[in-house]
């Protein structure tokens, strides 16, 4: 029953800790004395390690450390996760062991990788590259091994993941690995090998070389921009969506414009909010925005339509309000009551008499209530008399 009330405790200590209570640190005393309580059980003790983690602890990092050599694989992930958490090398000889010792775990083995590269041992990189390299290994443990050493290293990998790409027997985990050894570089001979992968027949490899690439070679990105923007992959169509944004060429306009009727949500909103923010900072984006994306709000898509109304709108642009006008009428409730929300924010008195049409015939027939919701905002916004009677019925 004790080492129950201290499990308990000891979870609770945690779950607070996660969701921000403060003054917590008090405990952590009490919580390290039961370190050395032999009487506890061992999912008690557990629950202690994870409560001192969770508090950051690190004074007591010896004495969660012993656990691993007195206990083994009882505590080892959660000691492994303590260590790794404040870069601590008290397991370190530990994690090169079990860089080369057979039949332990696959999660040991990784686990083993990451401490040692989170410790910066290059000491381990032999080991670890074995792993990586190794097509006799598990792929998990070769991503591990190959993130490893990427984190290891910042130069020097290149010849090397060129080798495992050359290979007339390569694969995807070879790519991947590949990837992960170089994400920090940024040699020449680097930016050789990531292209080699960008022409790879895998999407995720591709995403991977253009992540690398957004960082150290922005402008080859952008050289190739009519070949990969239509991309299958929504991954590698955000890389360039987030390249042409940095870039802030009004010239590409027309990229995140087609970004907008994007399959993916995500982007949709990613291009229209990206779209926002340049029009608002530069006023040669503006026009051009402006330009292209008239030319998509009168088209048929309905995403198309629905997002560069949000766009055109708020760039207050009220020339725009006439099609919005008709938008009410879009066979998609996401359309009608995005024009409604901008013919709302237009509040042009102009329009009152259509916008109160449209709301009868939605009255009438039980209609979308998203875009009634905004046109009833806008007949109290502008005071319009004329539909208080269909407000009263509503």
């Amino acid at each position: 029953k004790e080492s129950d009330l201290t499990r308990m405790t000891a979870d609770t200590i945690s779950m607070a800790a996660d969701r921000g209570m403060s003054g917590l640190e008090s405990l952590v005393p009490d919580l390290a004395s039961q370190l050395d309580d032999e009487s506890l059980t061992t999912v008690a003790k557990r629950a202690v390690v994870r409560a001192l983690t969770t508090l950051d602890a690190r004074e007591h990092a010896a004495a969660i450390a012993k656990l691993a050599e007195s206990s083994g694989s009882l505590f080892e992930d959660l000691v492994d996760h303590a260590m790794i958490q404040w870069k601590l090398d008290l397991t370190a000889d530990q994690w090169q062991e079990r860089l080369t010792t057979s039949g332990i775990s696959l999660r040991s083995r990784i686990r083993a990788i990451e401490g040692c590269a989170a410790i910066g041992l290059s000491d381990a990189a032999e080991s670890i590259e074995t792993l990586a390299t190794g097509r006799d290994q598990p792929a998990e443990v070769r991503l591990a091994a190959g993130n490893g050493l990427g984190e290891l290293f910042e130069s020097g990998l290149a010849e090397k993941a060129a080798a495992l790409i050359d290979a007339d027997d390569s694969n995807r985990i070879d790519e991947q690995v590949a990837i992960a050894m170089l994400r920090r570089h940024s040699d020449s001979k680097t930016i050789d090998v990531v292209k080699q992968l960008t022409a790879r027949e895998s999407t995720a490899t591709q995403f991977g070389a253009f992540q690398i690439l957004y960082e150290i070679d922005r402008a080859s990105l952008l050289k190739v921009i009519d070949q990969y923007v239509d991309s299958p992959d929504a991954n590698v169509r955000r890389i360039f969506a987030d390249a042409i944004l940095r870039n802030r060429d009004p010239n590409q306009v027309i990229y995140l414009a087609k970004l907008l009727d994007d399959v993916n949500p995500s982007l949709r909103m990613r291009g229209a909010d990206g779209l926002v923010r340049l029009a608002l900072r530069d006023t040669k984006y503006k026009a051009e925005v402006i330009s292209k994306l008239t030319a998509v709000l009168d088209g048929d898509s309905w995403r198309g339509c629905e997002q560069a109304a949000i766009v055109l709108v708020n760039l207050e642009y009220t020339d725009c309000s006439d099609r919005l006008v008709d938008l009410m009428r879009h066979g998609r409730d996401e359309v009608m009551t995005t024009a409604g929300w901008g013919l709302r924010r237009f509040a042009l008195r102009k329009h009152l008499p259509a916008m109160l049409g449209r709301a009868q015939e939605i009255y009438d027939q039980s209609g979308p209530h998203g875009l009634m919701t905004q046109l009833m905002m806008s007949f109290g916004k502008m005071r319009y008399r004329e539909a208080e009677p269909l407000i009263r019925k509503y």
